[in-house]
C-alpha cells in the first residue's frame, strides 16, 4: 500500500500571542506551578500546598486573556518569507494554544492549583465547592475561545490534535484548505486523567456538563488521554461534536470496541512497553495488534492505532519502524 504524499514543504509562523489566567499579583502565583511546593525545613519533604481553599480563592481565577502582538507576528513572517524564499511557502500558523488544540481539560488546571489528592476529597466532602471551581474555569475557557474567535487566532490549518492525524474534509477540505480560524472550524482536546480513579457517576456529575458546554464551540473534539473510558463510553458519547475517544492501555479494548458505536473512531494506543525489553517478542506484538484490529473489524468499529509515550528503545531505533511494519501489514490485510 503505498501513501501518496499530497502537501509541498511547508513553514509556519505562529502569531505572537499571551494566553493568561491571572491578570493581577494577587494571582500570578497560579500560573507558577513551580512554586507549588512547600519543603519542610526539618526534614526533605516535600508537601503539595493548595492554592484555592475557599470561595473567595475561585474569585481571583480570572478570564484567559489573549492578546496579539500583531507587529511582532508580521516582522517574524517577512523574515521566514526572506529566509524561506524560492524554497517553501509561508503561512501564518496561528494556533496560539499549541499544536494539539484548544486543551479544554479544566482538571489538569484544578489539581495543578490543588493537588491530585485534594481535588480527589474534595470531590467527596466538598462538592459544591467543586462545581464552584469548574463553573469558573469553564467560564474562563469560554472567554478565551469567544476572545481568540474575535482575533481570529484558532488553529483551523492544524494537521494535529493531541496525539492525533485530524485529516477530514469537514474541517480540512483539499487536506489542509482552512475554513477560517474560529473554533468551529477547529478540533479541541478534552480530557480529566484523574478521572480513571472514580465512578462513571462521578464523571457524569463533574465533567460532562462543563465538558458540554466548552466543547460546543469547537467543530470536532478528541477526548480523552491515558485514562480508561470504556467503562464510560455512554457518557463520553453525550459531549457535543465528539469525535474521536481515546482508547489507551488502559482500556479494556473488547469492551471498548463493543460500546463506542459506529459513529466515532477508535484512537487506540497500543502499549509501548515492549519496545523497552532487553529482547523484542515481535510475535507478541503481532498477536497484540491483530487482536486490536480483529476487534474493530467484529464491531465495524473506524480504528486508528497511535505508537506513542515511548521512553526508550534501548537504542535501538529500528525496533519503531519494524513495529510500523507489523501494524500496516496487518491492517491493509
Amino acid at each position: 500500500m503505498s501513501i501518496p504524499e499530497v502537501f509541498l514543504p511547508l513553514f509556519e509562523v505562529t502569531f505572537f500571542t499571551a494566553w493568561d489566567f491571572a491578570q493581577n499579583e494577587c494571582v500570578s502565583k497560579y500560573c507558577n506551578l513551580l512554586t507549588l511546593f512547600y519543603k519542610n525545613a526539618k526534614s526533605d519533604i516535600s508537601s503539595w500546598v493548595s492554592l484555592i481553599e475557599k470561595l473567595i480563592d475561585i474569585e481571583h481565577l480570572t478570564d484567559i486573556d489573549i492578546i496579539e502582538d500583531a507587529s511582532a507576528s508580521q516582522l517574524h513572517m517577512q523574515e521566514a518569507k526572506n529566509v524561506f524564499s524560492g524554497i517553501a511557502p509561508v503561512v501564518f500558523g496561528r494556533g496560539f494554544v499549541s499544536e494539539y488544540g484548544f486543551n479544554l481539560g479544566i482538571w489538569d488546571f484544578i489539581t495543578s492549583i490543588m493537588g491530585i489528592g485534594d481535588a480527589y476529597y474534595a470531590i467527596v466532602d466538598r462538592p459544591d465547592f467543586i462545581h464552584a471551581c469548574l463553573n469558573r474555569l469553564t467560564d474562563s475557557t469560554i472567554a478565551g475561545i469567544k476572545k481568540a474567535n474575535d482575533l481570529h487566532l484558532h488553529y483551523d490549518i492544524n494537521n494535529r490534535c493531541h496525539c492525533s492525524y485530524i485529516y477530514t474534509d469537514e474541517l480540512l477540505p483539499g487536506f489542509g484548505e482552512s475554513k477560517g480560524p474560529t473554533s468551529e472550524n477547529c478540533w479541541a482536546l478534552g480530557l480529566a486523567q484523574l478521572f480513571t480513579g472514580v465512578s462513571p457517576d462521578v464523571m457524569r456529575e463533574f465533567e460532562l456538563p462543563y465538558i458540554s458546554k466548552m466543547a460546543k464551540y469547537f467543530g470536532m473534539i478528541y477526548y480523552g488521554c491515558c485514562d480508561r473510558l470504556d467503562d464510560r463510553l455512554d457518557i463520553v458519547k453525550k459531549i457535543p461534536n465528539v469525535r474521536k475517544v481515546s482508547c489507551s492501555p488502559w482500556s479494556k479494548r473488547k469492551n471498548f470496541a463493543e460500546n463506542i458505536g459506529t459513529d466515532l473512531i477508535m484512537s487506540n494506543k497500543p502499549s509501548p512497553a515492549c519496545l523497552a525489553s532487553d529482547n523484542m517478542d515481535w510475535e507478541e506484538v503481532r498477536k497484540d495488534l491483530q487482536y486490536t484490529v480483529d476487534l474493530a473489524k467484529a464491531n465495524n468499529v473506524n480504528l486508528e492505532l497511535i505508537l506513542k509515550d515511548v521512553s526508550t528503545v534501548r537504542f535501538c531505533p529500528d525496533r519503531l519502524k519494524k513495529w510500523e511494519n507489523i501494524a500496516m501489514e496487518i491492517v491493509c490485510k
